[in-house]
């Protein structure tokens, strides 16, 4: 192999720079119902990212005595027959 191989830098990654305060956070957070109310109005993307950053101000926030209200999640609904797979799992093990 040649000694004078070069090694082609990695293009750095740009990131966007989010404009925001605590206040408007605040204001945004107690006055939606959920993290999708919360982005918008703070004018951010509906992203995994984003939900992360905003869950984690509010924790944050909250660790430093700010009562923020707390967002439940949301109930999934699953296509999966619990029961009937359980039945299906007890059925197997006996075997």
């Amino acid at each position: 192999m040649a000694e004078t191989v070069t090694k082609l830098r990695k293009k750095q990654q740009s990131y966007k720079k989010r404009e925001w305060t605590w206040e408007s956070f605040v204001d945004a957070w107690q006055d939606s119902s959920s993290y999708e109310e919360v982005l918008e109005k703070m004018g951010l993307e509906d992203n995994a990212k984003e939900r992360r950053f905003i869950g984690g101000k509010a924790s944050y926030a909250r660790k430093k005595g700010v009562p923020l209200k707390k967002f439940y999640r949301k109930h999934r609904f699953s296509n999966n027959h619990w029961d009937d797979l359980k039945i299906r799992a007890e059925q197997k093990n006996n075997k």
